[in-house]
């Protein structure tokens, strides 16, 4: 498909940014060159020094346009790689000496002003001022990308724990007999406690907002390692695993900790040895 541009807004947003970039790197260079006078021009008028010194700005702005856009634009295999960068590097240096010979040639025939080392080291320092300026601007630029791509990244990944959560959620408990003769099926949220019986297991489940229980032969030992995938069941007691969700309040009574589940009248034992993990998996300290 052929893009037609934008005759409305021909430059793109991209350029448009970096040509503000190069006016505010020139605006900046003739603000210290008129407040701290690095060039002597006592032999001119204000007027004059002011236009001067205008023209030492503008040529750091036609000199960066010049590499960071036109160049840019008719070799891009060059310019436009932002992973090379010594490619980048190269360019600064190739702006720092042009500009320091574009300066000494502005001050010599039209500031007057007779060339000398230090001059020129200070005519250096100068032009080499919009490479360091252009190479923070590209730091932030890459700091700021950096973080919407994490930030993106975290926005994944947390939309991914949650479509894990739901999917952990909305799926099926299934809970096997010893020798797997037998099979009990049910949702998590439907599965609320089971209990060691002997050599069975009694599964203490809802259905129709009713309570029912189950036994299969098994042992509560191998019924957890069954539900270990699934974070919603804790051991509560040497004889117990209950069902977090199920949990209405931790009830503490002269014979120790004890589970109230919701709407059920019964109350299950917390032994020690499994009390914090119960405290930290329904929120009390």
């Amino acid at each position: 498909m052929i893009k037609i541009p934008d005759r409305k807004n021909p430059i793109s947003k991209e350029t448009r940014q970096e040509l503000k970039n190069y006016f505010g790197i020139s605006l900046a260079i003739f603000l210290f060159i008129l407040f701290f006078q690095p060039f002597d021009f006592d032999q001119l008028n204000f007027n004059n020094k002011l236009l001067v010194i205008s023209g030492l700005g503008a040529i750091i702005f036609v000199i960066l346009v010049l590499f960071r856009i036109i160049l840019s634009k008719s070799i891009p295999s060059i310019f436009d790689n932002e992973e090379e960068t010594w490619i980048n590097d190269l360019a600064g240096i190739l702006i720092c000496i042009l500009s320091s010979v574009a300066y000494a040639f502005y001050l010599r025939y039209v500031g007057i002003i007779l060339l000398s080392m230090y001059l020129m080291f200070k005519v250096v320092l100068i032009c080499f001022a919009p490479f360091v300026i252009l190479k923070i601007i590209n730091y932030q630029r890459t700091l700021r990308q950096t973080i919407n791509d994490l930030s993106e990244s975290n926005n994944k990944l947390k939309s991914l724990l949650v479509d894990f959560q739901d999917e952990e959620i909305n799926d099926a408990v299934e809970l096997y007999s010893e020798h797997k003769t037998e099979k009990i099926a049910l949702d998590i949220n439907r599965l609320v406690l089971i209990k060691a019986a002997d050599n069975y297991i009694e599964i203490l489940y809802s259905d129709d907002d009713q309570f029912k229980k189950k036994l299969i032969r098994n042992s509560l030992k191998s019924v957890e390692y069954q539900l270990s995938k699934y974070t919603n069941f804790i051991r509560c007691h040497r004889t117990y695993i209950v069902n977090k969700d199920h949990i209405e309040k931790l009830v503490k009574t002269y014979s120790g900790y004890k589970i109230r589940l919701k709407s059920h009248p019964e109350e299950f034992p917390v032994s020690r040895q499994f009390l914090l993990k119960v405290k930290e998996a329904i929120g009390e300290n």
